[in-house]
Order: C-alpha cells, then structure tokens, then sequence
C-alpha cells in the first residue's frame, strides 16, 4: 500500500469492503482468506504468496526435481525437502 500510496479507504473501495475491516486486516485483528488474499492481489496487483515466500530463508533454492507437493505419494522421505 505505502509503495503506491494506496490508503486504507481506497482499498476498502477497489476490495468492496469496509475501511474498518482493511484496518482489522493490517493489525492482524482478522485472519485473512484464500479470498481475502485473492482480492487483496487484485486490489494492489502483487502477487502475495510469492512476496512472502520470497522471505522465507532458502525458498526458491530446492531445485524443481525435488519439489514435493501434498499430493506426492508419502513413499520417499520429505525431510530433504524442507
């Protein structure tokens, strides 16, 4: 928001909701959804999950051929993934 100087009324405004629930949202007062998310990158257009994965410490250095998704079988070991 600060980087497009977008207020908190305007985003309630392109969101469709209310100034006070954006305001609950940036305090950490309400937990956001899938949907909320959603909105939220559509609203600002940024990708969230990318932004915050890219501060998880070593994201991005697993390399494609030992990425594992949840429905991987469980018959190989996960540790060396994480």
């Amino acid at each position: 928001m600060d980087k497009q100087s977008v207020t908190q009324v305007e985003l309630a405004k392109r969101m469709g909701c209310t100034q006070q629930y954006i305001s609950n949202l940036l305090k950490g007062s309400s937990n956001m959804t899938l949907e909320t998310i959603a909105r939220l990158e559509n609203a600002l257009n940024i990708d969230l999950i990318k932004s915050a994965l890219s501060y998880v410490r070593g994201y991005g250095k697993i390399s494609p051929s030992r990425q594992r998704y949840l429905n991987d079988s469980d018959d190989e070991s996960h540790e060396d993934t994480l």
